[in-house]
């Protein structure tokens, strides 16, 4: 699968004045779903950690100008999902293929909590905690983690870096209320922020649908 990075999006979540302290070259180093995936397996194998936390990861692929006009020759796949107009590299982690479609049980959802806190521990964020991102307890997706050091924890305030760093956290307890895991496994104590931070997650992925 591949995901291609559109920096326009980055740039209009930047707050007034932050386009002058980030420099496009730093936004797709941090930012571009392929670096970032490319970020945190490199602490997770440094860490001695590959496949224990997250699908274990080869290496990665690219298909190179030539070949990638081959394919449209042969097939007439044009823009691969990238934006109109867009010629990034096709590029890919190449990650164990884990067919799992069992549900979350309260054995897998202890491991995943366990991971997360492992992940916290050496700097990575994975940001997008949801049930659909693990497969076998080994978490699939890390294309948004955040992995230190990152250019937000620079220019943000204390506060806005602990919600940011929480928000695994609170998305494993906002998965376990929405799998129904029982007995519950909670990260975090409070259920109300667990709370509005699902009824924010539901509406997200409502807009995603209409697009």
């Amino acid at each position: 699968m591949f995901k291609f990075y559109d920096d326009d999006e980055d740039r209009i979540g930047l707050i007034r004045g932050d386009n002058d302290l980030v420099p496009i070259s730093l936004l797709h180093a941090h930012m571009d779903p392929f670096y970032n995936e490319c970020r945190a397996y490199g602490r997770l194998i440094e860490r001695g950690q590959n496949g224990k936390i997250a699908a274990r990861c080869y290496g990665y692929t690219a298909i190179s100008a030539e070949r990638e006009e081959e394919l449209y020759r042969k097939y007439g796949v044009e823009h691969w999902g990238r934006p109109v107009g867009d010629r990034q590299p096709i590029r890919a982690i190449v990650k164990e293929l884990i067919e799992d479609d069992n549900p979350l049980t309260h054995k897998v959802a202890k491991k995943i909590l366990r991971d997360l806190r492992k992940m916290r521990k050496m700097g990575i964020y994975p940001m997008d905690v949801r049930a659909r991102n693990y497969k076998a307890g080994l978490l699939v997706d890390m294309s948004i983690a955040m992995t230190t050091p990152h250019y937000l924890f620079k220019i943000r305030s204390r506060w806005q870096i602990e919600i940011l760093q929480g928000q695994d956290l609170a998305m494993f307890d906002s998965m376990i209320g929405d799998e129904e895991v029982i007995p519950s496994v909670r990260a975090l104590p409070n259920e109300e922020y667990c709370t509005k931070l699902r009824s924010q997650m539901k509406k997200d992925e409502l807009a995603e649908k209409r697009l």
